[in-house]
């Protein structure tokens, strides 16, 4: 059988098809006349006995099968669709049903009035005889519409996570959160009215006629507590909900019912609180925007926009939450590392003990990463510029701890005042093999005579073992006052800015390049007719139409002569 239609701009024919057979869907340009057909992808159906079309607010197509359901397809202005699949696109998304009437035979669309005089639409199903010959009655199905409300300009939405039977969704213009049950095999959605949470301006929200008259307004009346909602999120073990407001500076925490999902207010934090226990007082809130609960729910970070800053609340089993601390902005971060000096009090931040070379003086240090493990190295000479000490020192994490701990003194260097740490693939073999680097350079030491020492982190023991030297000049010790290390045109380099003991005499400093097999080798690639060069620094900088230009520059302390100001 054939059901002829026509949808805006489209004319269709339809067939039922027999047997396996999917039914089959032709169309064609309805200004065109005659109609000129093109078939569309087939219909997925089996042992069609009718087709039938109409229209209830969008066109549908309705195919009874002998062998099975009624299918009920719904045109979604591409096809007509009446699942969703892994290759359903989102424009495609508009669907229609499965009509539970096995050996559909006959279905009759039409409309009538409900019990209130409106139209309404209907479906009468007839089916075949059963396997007894019998009869079945006919089936009666009446349409019916969804309205859902209260959520203008939804925001955030969360999924219960542990039954993935509710859909919740934050909508910042009716400031409320709306409940969904959902069919965790289908996906279907249905929302449940009496399981949201509508503030007071959802329902009524306020405008020049609303209320009536002028006056005061509570907060509430302007939608407390979710007054600039912008998130959601549910806790892991799905007991709570909590949600941001930005306008409110608030975190609103919600019980959820195990059954219906329903929301019920437990609690509202806001800046300037205080804790129950310890009195602390929250801040950090403004404009709160963000939420993100840590995988064991026990902790719940807030970000937000106005203050510039991440709160930290600790979670209670309640679902409460009792603020614990606070970063903002351009806020320095101290904590105690492992500090075991007789002083500590005034220095909370100093790594090590007494009899460490850095307890007094420390001229520079690098934090670095290797293969997941976080690292700092610090050259510790001395100010005496004859002391004998000053090893540079690698302290290394430790989560155990929650401390930086010594992992070992690079006795080798006896002025260490320059550190850089940094990674070089070696290419010379058929296997690469991957370097890992610290480079120490000494200076602020008559005995600093090593220049530049070069350490790899040896995976079979985890420390680092001394790989080379890089040569300084003969004569008057070179003091190498600062290291750097950078890429340019895939090739690797080590800057040295080199200084001096006696003021006799200008001091070069110093370039290596990175040569795959042999390392920086010994003698530098190049030397700069630097005085008294005290920091070295390099930038890759872009040129129009052109290959990037690599600028190298050392900051000069003063001139070898008169100690006059060098410049750079």
């Amino acid at each position: 059988g054939g059901a002829p239609s026509t949808t805006g701009a489209r004319r269709f024919l339809a067939f039922a098809g027999a047997a396996s057979s999917p039914s089959i869907l032709y169309a064609s340009d309805a200004a065109l006349a005659p109609p000129v057909f093109e078939r569309m992808p087939d219909l997925a159906t089996s042992s069609a006995s009718s087709v039938r079309f109409f229209s209830a607010g969008a066109p549908y197509l309705l195919i009874a099968q002998q062998g099975g359901d009624a299918l009920m397809f719904r045109w979604n202005g591409s096809a007509f669709s009446h699942h969703f699949s892994e290759y359903t696109l989102p424009k495609d998304v508009a669907r229609g049903q499965v009509i539970a009437v096995p050996q559909a035979q006959a279905i009759a669309p039409f409309t009538a009035p409900d019990r209130h005089g409106a139209p309404a639409e209907f479906l009468l199903v007839g089916a075949f005889p059963n396997a007894s010959g019998a009869n079945p009655p006919a089936t009666l199905l009446k349409g019916r519409r969804e309205v859902i409300e209260g959520m203008r300009g939804p925001v955030s939405v969360a999924v219960s996570p542990v039954d993935g039977r509710h859909v919740y969704v934050a909508s910042k213009y009716s400031k409320s959160i709306s409940v969904f049950d959902r069919d965790p095999s289908s996906g279907m959605l249905r929302v449940n009215p009496s399981a949201s949470y509508w503030s007071a301006w959802t329902a009524s929200p306020i405008s020049d006629s609303n209320p009536p008259g002028d006056g005061y307004r509570t907060p509430e009346a302007w939608g407390s507590p979710l007054d600039g909602i912008q998130s959601i999120v549910v806790a892991p073990d799905q007991a709570y909900l909590y949600a941001a407001s930005a306008m409110e500076g608030a975190i609103a925490v919600f019980a959820t019912d195990a059954v219906t999902g329903a929301l019920t207010l437990q609690q509202v934090v806001r800046n300037a609180m205080a804790n129950v226990l310890d009195g602390k007082t929250v801040f950090g809130l403004s404009g709160a925007y963000g939420l993100s609960l840590s995988p064991d729910g026990a902790r719940l970070l807030v970000s937000s926009w106005h203050d510039q800053a991440v709160a930290l609340f600790e979670r209670g089993g309640d679902g409460v939450l009792v603020f614990h601390d606070a970063v903002t902005q351009g806020e320095r971060i101290v904590t105690s590392f492992n500090d075991v000096v007789s002083d500590a009090a005034a220095y909370p931040m100093r790594l090590g003990g007494e009899d460490d070379a850095w307890y007094t003086s420390a001229r520079d240090s690098k934090f670095f990463i290797l293969t997941g493990t976080s690292y700092m190295v610090v050259a510790t000479a001395g100010s005496d510029a004859g002391a004998v000490g000053g090893a540079a020192s690698v302290f290394v994490w430790r989560d155990a701890s929650d401390k930086f701990e010594l992992l070992q003194r690079l006795e080798e260097n006896v002025g260490a005042s320059s550190v850089e740490a940094f990674t070089v693939v070696d290419e010379s073999t058929y296997a690469p093999t991957t370097l890992h680097f610290i480079a120490v350079g000494n200076s602020y030491n008559t005995n600093s005579s090593a220049g530049v020492n070069l350490y790899t982190l040896s995976a079979a023991t985890g420390r680092f073992t001394l790989h080379s030297a890089l040569q300084t000049p003969s004569g008057t010790p070179i003091l190498a006052n600062a290291l750097r290390y950078f890429s340019f045109n895939d090739v690797q380099y080590l800057a040295v800015a080199r200084g001096w003991h006696t003021l006799t005499a200008p001091v070069a400093s110093a370039v290596y390049r990175w040569n795959d097999g042999l390392g920086f080798g010994t003698a530098p690639m190049q030397e700069f007719p630097t005085e008294g060069a005290m920091g070295v620094e390099f930038m890759a900088m872009p040129t129009a139409g052109a290959e990037p230009l690599g600028l190298l520059m050392f900051s000069d302390f003063m001139s070898w002569s008169a100690g006059d100001m060098a410049g750079a």
